[in-house]
C-alpha cells in the first residue's frame, strides 16, 4: 500500500492505479509518463522506470526507480500539435476562399459570355460578328484555363486534365487562326506549361 506522501505525488487517480497495476503485473517497467502534482499542487509530467523488491514470498516489500521531468518537452509536443491544428484550420479556410473565388469568377466569365451572345445575335455589320466572335473565343479559352486550375487545385489527375485542356485550346487556336487567314493577318502562338 502506499503511503500518503506518495499519493499526495500524482496529479489523478488514474496515474497512481496505472503506476501501481504496471508494478504489480511485471515488477518493473521503463519509460512510462506520468503527470505529477509539485509541493505547490501545480501539475508537471515525468517519465518513469521503476522496479518492484520483493522477498522470498514474491511480495513487493518496496519499490525504486528514477523519475525525470519532462514537463518542458510535453509543452512543446503540445505545443507543435496546437501548431498543426492551426494549420489545418488554416488550409481549410483557404481551399474554401479558393473554391468562392473560383465560384464568382466562373459566374463573371459565364456572364459576360452571355452578353457578348446576345451582342452578336444583334448586330448585322460582318465585321463586327468577327470581332464578337474572337473576343468570346479568347474568353472561353481563359475560363477553359481558370476551370482546369481550379480542379488540379482540387487534386484531379494533372495528365487527364492537360490532356483534355490541349484538345480545347487546340480547337479554338485552329478557329482563331482561320478567322486570321480571312483577315490576312499574322497567327503566331506562344504556349508554355509546367509540372509541379
Amino acid at each position: 500500500r502506499m503511503n500518503d506522501e506518495a499519493v499526495r505525488v500524482y496529479y489523478n487517480m488514474e496515474d497512481q492505479e496505472r503506476f501501481l497495476s504496471l508494478i504489480r503485473k511485471n515488477k518493473k517497467f521503463n519509460g512510462v509518463e506520468f503527470l505529477c502534482r509539485d509541493k505547490s499542487g501545480e501539475p508537471f509530467w515525468v517519465m518513469a522506470s521503476c522496479r518492484a523488491i520483493v522477498n522470498e514470498k514474491d511480495e513487493i516489500t518496496a519499490i525504486e526507480g528514477f523519475f525525470s521531468d519532462i514537463t518542458e518537452q510535453k509543452r512543446a509536443e503540445d505545443g507543435l500539435k496546437n501548431s498543426r491544428e492551426q494549420l489545418q484550420v488554416m488550409l481549410r479556410e483557404k481551399e474554401l476562399l479558393l473554391k468562392e473565388i473560383h465560384h464568382r469568377v466562373k459566374n463573371n466569365m459565364q456572364g459576360t459570355m452571355g452578353i457578348l451572345l446576345f451582342e452578336r445575335s444583334r448586330v448585322t455589320d460582318p465585321y463586327a460578328k468577327e470581332r464578337l466572335r474572337v473576343i468570346s473565343d479568347r474568353i472561353s479559352i481563359q475560363g477553359r484555363v481558370h476551370q482546369h486550375m481550379a480542379r488540379l487545385a482540387d487534386g484531379a489527375s494533372q495528365t487527364a486534365g492537360d490532356d483534355e485542356l490541349d484538345d480545347g485550346l487546340m480547337h479554338r487556336w485552329g478557329f482563331l487562326c482561320r478567322i486570321a487567314a480571312t483577315r490576312r493577318a499574322d497567327c503566331a502562338c506562344r504556349v508554355s506549361a509546367s509540372s509541379s
